[in-house]
């Protein structure tokens, strides 16, 4: 087995592999009860102890200096009694969890995209993966970095950078981009294949209030950057195949305009795009020298189900009625969603109503958020016939488009949307099927936490952070 650990930036994780399987994925944060706990993933490294034993190989998704490497060496086999741990370079591993989760043979060719604050040196990379090999392309380096820009942005306009980008984006659904030329004269600068940063985003923009326009400009910006970049990587490469990663990959609205405005006709991006995703490519990144790895099946992808397990004690038919007659419903069964989306099994599922809209967003504490649009989820089946889909997602990475504005009137009528069928989570299905007989083809699909906390790992999380909340609201 093969354990690889991200951690000391943020959303610190952990990964562990057996051949091809993945056996566990988790961030810390899910035991730590610490959002975005950057810290060395020591609860979650216990959990893997206890549940499935000792690692051979230990591989950390970050080179770092050789200063810090012999600390973590020391703290690691000082705990754990680890002897055999390696480094990944930063945006290698990131590649790495594209290209091995991917939706097609990891042995074809792709294109790889990695965008994030910065990894190593690197911010931006882009290289070519020969079914073999990792051949980097073009770099580029931070402080020229698209991930600091959209960062500085979403301080600029009231969020907490590095944490709230996602705020950012939904944003500027709401916004007229009026001020996207003043940022591609002063901010940053674009040809069709290279970006150039004006401002030093390190130093900020400043700190102010909410204002919808230039979060649109902003997104507009990053779009079309993004766009370029991949018009050209598909010219360089010649695939049809583009494996995306790093934390901007967990913008779904840009993955969207990606696959509608470049040549790609597949684009994957990672579910867990950011810090903890590395975790999962600096594991793969070991194995792929393994023999039994290189001999074996090329790695399958079944789906975002890879943490702690809480057990399957919810019959999906009650769940289902109590949405039907209106209520809201905390899930917590099975294993944990892999990356920062609730998928359903730790999920605040209910009706699309206005009334429910509002209790949601007490329970979550977004009094002063009621803006921000809630995630649909629906069989996928009948997606097509309420959405304009442009890539089916099971892992809300991709947008689409809402062909009416009765469940979800979003001024630019983009939602994350998440569908569901029989392989990728049977028991959502049956409650799925359920809602839609009785004419609830449609449900709000969001996490099961409260504000300031990440979601919920056990039932225990449940009772001590959410359960007096969700009484108080709903009763």
């Amino acid at each position: 087995m093969i354990l690889g650990i991200s951690a000391l930036h943020h959303d610190s994780a952990v990964c562990l592999t057996k051949n091809s399987d993945i056996l566990f994925a988790s961030g810390e944060e899910r035991f730590s009860r610490a959002k975005n706990d950057s810290r060395m993933p020591h609860k979650a490294i216990r959990h893997i102890l206890d549940n499935f034993g000792q690692p051979e190989d230990i591989i950390f998704y970050d080179k770092l200096n050789f200063r810090k490497r012999n600390e973590i060496k020391r703290e690691l086999k000082s705990r754990y009694g680890f002897s055999n741990i390696q480094f990944c370079e930063h945006h290698r591993s990131h590649a790495y969890s594209a290209i091995f989760t991917a939706p097609w043979d990891s042995r074809e060719p792709c294109a790889v995209l990695v965008v994030d604050t910065v990894g190593g040196k690197k911010a931006t990379s882009l290289g070519y993966w020969n079914g073999n090999h990792l051949e980097w392309i073009k770099n580029f380096y931070y402080p020229n970095s698209l991930g600091l820009f959209y960062s500085a942005i979403t301080r600029l306009i009231g969020f907490d950078s590095n944490v709230d980008e996602s705020k950012t984006m939904s944003a500027a659904a709401f916004g007229n981009p009026k001020w996207k030329d003043y940022m591609n004269n002063y901010l940053l600068e674009a040809d069709k294949s290279n970006y150039y940063c004006l401002h030093n985003f390190e130093r900020g923009l400043g700190f102010g209030t909410l204002d919808f326009d230039i979060a649109a400009s902003a997104q507009k910006v990053l779009e079309e950057i993004l766009i370029n970049l991949c018009n050209w990587l598909h010219k360089e490469t010649g695939t049809t195949k583009l494996a995306y990663a790093g934390g901007v990959a967990l913008n779904c609205v840009a993955n969207t305009k990606i696959l509608q405005h470049t040549p790609f006709e597949s684009v994957w991006a990672h579910p867990a795009a950011g810090d903890a995703g590395g975790a999962m490519g600096a594991a793969y990144y070991a194995a792929s020298y393994k023999p039994k790895f290189l001999k074996g099946p090329p790695p399958k992808w079944k789906n975002a189900y890879l943490g702690y397990d809480a057990g399957d004690v919810l019959d999906p038919i009650e769940v289902a009625d109590k949405i039907i007659r209106g209520n809201i419903v905390p899930v917590l069964r099975g294993k944990a969603e892999w990356g920062p989306r609730a998928l359903g099994n730790r999920s605040f599922l209910a009706l699309p109503s206005k009334i429910n809209s509002i209790r949601l967003h007490d329970i979550k504490g977004r009094t002063k958020d009621r803006w921000r649009p809630w995630a649909p989820i629906c069989l996928k089946s009948t997606a097509s016939n309420y959405f304009d889909v442009i890539q089916p997602s099971y892992e809300m990475m991709f947008v689409s488009y809402s062909k009416t504005n009765k469940w979800f009137p979003y001024p630019d009528k983009t939602a994350r949307l998440q569908v569901v069928d029989e392989d990728n989570n049977p028991w959502l299905t049956e409650v799925l099927k359920r809602t839609t007989e009785n004419g609830h083809p449609i449900l709000i699909n969001t996490s099961l936490n409260v504000r300031g906390k990440p979601i919920v790992n056990t039932q225990e999380d449940y009772e001590k952070e959410i359960k007096d909340v969700f009484k108080s609201i709903t009763n």
